[in-house]
């Protein structure tokens, strides 16, 4: 079994980044080369950021033909990483989930709870993964902000978490939207 260390660049991502990313990275490369064993760390002082082989003898050497596996990984963990950041504000009412993706986009879902946009997620990883590639889309909270501008308002699940439609109406009025007042107004009567 050949063994591999990543070394990344501490100058790259703030401390709990690095962690998450070296730890999605090496599920990633995990699942992509079973037959190899993964280590990712960070580099110090001296030491180059990049791919090593461990060789029979037990020298290491930089490995040149893993730089598209490990750039494929890297960006794996770079879009995992943004479910990390992508944190709703303090204060900020979760009203459902959805996936979203820099290159695929998003699955245009409105999931009730983080357990169904995880298996949306997961049945998209497995589509792209049998066609040879890997999905970039994450779970990403939808708060009442993103809710109210969504094409189909979800409004049954904005009563669900305690909001009062009226109330949303008058913050509508507040703000000039009259287009959100008047539907706001109108869900409220059903």
């Amino acid at each position: 079994m050949t063994r591999y260390t990543i070394l990344l660049d501490p100058d790259d991502f703030n401390d709990d980044e690095m962690t998450a990313g070296a730890s999605y990275m090496e599920e990633s490369l995990a699942s992509e080369r079973p037959d190899s064993l993964w280590s990712v760390g960070v580099a110090c002082d001296g030491e180059e950021p990049g791919a090593y082989e461990r060789q029979p003898d037990g020298t290491i050497r930089p490995s040149a033909g893993m730089v598209g596996l490990i750039e494929r990984a890297w960006d794996h963990a770079l879009h995992c990483l943004v479910s990390v950041r992508e944190t709703p504000a303090r204060g900020d009412l979760i009203i459902a989930y959805t996936t979203r993706g820099g290159v695929r986009g998003g699955c245009g879902h409105v999931h009730s709870t983080e357990e169904t946009a995880e298996a949306c997620l997961d049945r998209d990883r497995a589509g792209c993964r049998s066609q040879g590639g890997y999905s970039d889309r994450h779970v990403a909270p939808i708060t009442l902000p993103d809710a109210l501008s969504l094409p189909r308002v979800p409004w049954s699940l904005i009563r669900e978490r305690g909001w009062d439609l009226e109330d949303i109406a008058h913050e509508a009025t507040a703000r000039g939207d009259d287009a959100l007042r008047r539907r706001a107004v109108k869900a409220a009567r059903r």
